[in-house]
């Protein structure tokens, strides 16, 4: 069993890394539509719909061809972890607390400069196609590029 900091700094050099590749990291929070079930239920739903639905899309999105033998080191490299409400500074509204059990997912997407996107990245990308994923099961995406020590997002 690793403790905190361990993790903490794992992350931490893994997203510098990225970095120093090349690649453009975003620190990213996801949001479900209301899920049923128990609380093992709900996130056995989030890691499904991360896997089977969100991925492929943004790989769909930022590749023209992600399936083909060769392209897969331009895919998106995500590493998200389920995650629960605290309390911070900023208040979230009773209903997104309560939604899923207050049960999100957080964590990082890496991606190629070779990638599609441009303008403002992966920012700007969720915001345009916003629509495409709340079909697919997400209240909200929101990714912010990190810009300074990893380390200490991952701490967050």
């Amino acid at each position: 069993m690793h403790t905190k900091n361990e993790l903490i700094n794992a992350y931490g050099n893994w997203v510098l890394l990225e970095i120093q590749d090349g690649r453009m990291v975003y620190y990213t929070n996801l949001m479900f539509e209301p899920l049923k079930g128990h609380a093992n239920a709900i996130t056995g739903q989030m890691h499904n719909l991360i896997e089977k639905s969100f991925y492929p899309e943004l790989c769909k999105q930022l590749d023209r061809h992600p399936g083909r033998k060769g392209r897969h080191v331009l895919s998106p490299h995500v590493v998200l972890v389920p995650d629960l409400p605290t309390f911070k500074n900023d208040k979230k509204s009773a209903r997104s607390v309560t939604i899923n059990r207050g049960l999100h997912y957080n964590g990082f997407i890496s991606i190629s400069p070779k990638s599609r996107l441009r303008g403002n990245g992966l920012i700007e990308y969720f915001a345009r196609t916003r629509g495409i994923f709340a079909r697919l099961g997400f209240r909200t995406i929101h990714a912010e590029a990190i810009t300074h020590d990893p380390h200490g997002v991952m701490d967050y």
